[in-house]
């Protein structure tokens, strides 16, 4: 069998998914590569670029050659992408993302009652000296007047 062909296979079997299945997510008539892996006939590079199209965490050159590693490392965020979590897992995980997610707005808030607490305390400090001028100026003001009576 065409060694091609066999890695195929065995990403397939990787994927816990069927030849038909893969044929399907590339995008290939139905018995494509079945008849491959039946002839044992060579593929080509239009065709590897259209797998690694519909699976780009499929390192391209252990499909074409057999080298390196199945899996491309860099593209394992699509890979993440792909596994499958349950439904009451994945609210567990959107709540916990929402209490970070608040508790990181309250210590914004935090920072924010903080500095307007800082400022209220200055405009009070600045209100009395503000006060003490205006009653200084009161008693001028009387002080005036009585010396012209």
């Amino acid at each position: 069998m065409n060694e091609l062909v066999e890695r195929i296979g065995l990403f397939v079997e990787y994927k816990k998914i069927t030849i038909s299945e893969f044929e399907d997510n590339c995008g290939f008539k139905k018995l494509f590569i079945s008849s491959k892996l039946a002839k044992s006939k060579n593929i080509n590079t239009p065709i590897i670029d259209k797998i690694i199209l519909a699976y780009p965490e499929l390192y391209k050159e252990w499909l074409a050659m057999g080298e390196g590693n199945m899996l491309n490392r860099e593209n394992k965020n699509h890979i993440m992408k792909q596994i499958t979590i349950p439904q009451d897992v994945w609210e567990e995980l959107k709540k916990k993302d929402q209490i970070i997610e608040g508790l990181s707005k309250l210590e914004d808030l935090k920072g924010q009652n903080e500095y307007l607490k800082e400022r209220i305390d200055y405009l009070h400090k600045l209100l009395n000296l503000k006060d003490k001028e205006i009653k200084m100026l009161e008693n001028e003001i009387d002080e005036l007047k009585n010396k012209t009576i």
